[in-house]
């Protein structure tokens, strides 16, 4: 093994050992913004290492919204979805943005990527099976289960709005209004 080799195995170990003690260690309902952002640059530089140049992302969060609560587990499932379902849909590959803004009297959490988009019947489908009292199918459980995390920690303070266009990308909105 060369020392380049060594050096991406080590990385890669590295980022899977934190996101295994985050998981282990927060089982709880609720985490930091901070822990479930450490927690989803742990995993995007495991898809880093594994598809290179293919993804490329960028985080940016408030330093004020750091330390707000949200449910555990409640972006990363949005993030791997922009990524296997938009991103690596591209021959080249895309880019992933997530932000956490805090503007007026909202907080929002976006993640935005140019993948190739959801057609406008099946972004209807999974936006209703998403609302839906009743889990989806087994392959859309992930949107179904962060939309009502948020829902059941929020309440009426928090709307969740997807946005696609096929061929140029998705872009998922929470918009929690602050206390």
């Amino acid at each position: 093994m060369s020392l380049e080799e060594y050096d991406t195995a080590k990385e890669m170990l590295d980022s899977f050992a934190r996101m295994m003690r985050y998981s282990l260690a927060n089982i709880k309902s609720y985490v930091t913004v901070r822990q479930e952002l450490d927690y989803i640059e742990s995993y995007l530089a495991i898809q880093k290492i594994r598809f290179g140049s293919r993804i490329d992302y960028t985080i940016h969060c408030a330093k004020e919204l750091e330390g707000m609560f949200i449910p555990f587990f409640s972006i990363q499932p949005l993030v791997e979805n922009a990524i296997e379902h938009g991103i690596l849909g591209r021959p080249c590959g895309g880019k992933l943005i997530l932000q956490c803004l805090s503007l007026e009297e909202y907080v929002y959490i976006r993640i935005k990527d140019n993948g190739i988009g959801i057609p406008s019947k099946r972004l209807a489908k999974l936006c209703a099976d998403m609302k839906g009292s009743e889990p989806p199918e087994a392959q859309h459980v992930g949107l179904y289960n962060c939309y009502h995390r948020f829902h059941m920690s929020f309440k009426k303070r928090v709307s969740f709005n997807i946005k696609s266009q096929p061929g140029k990308g998705t872009v998922i909105t929470i918009k929690i209004q602050k206390e």
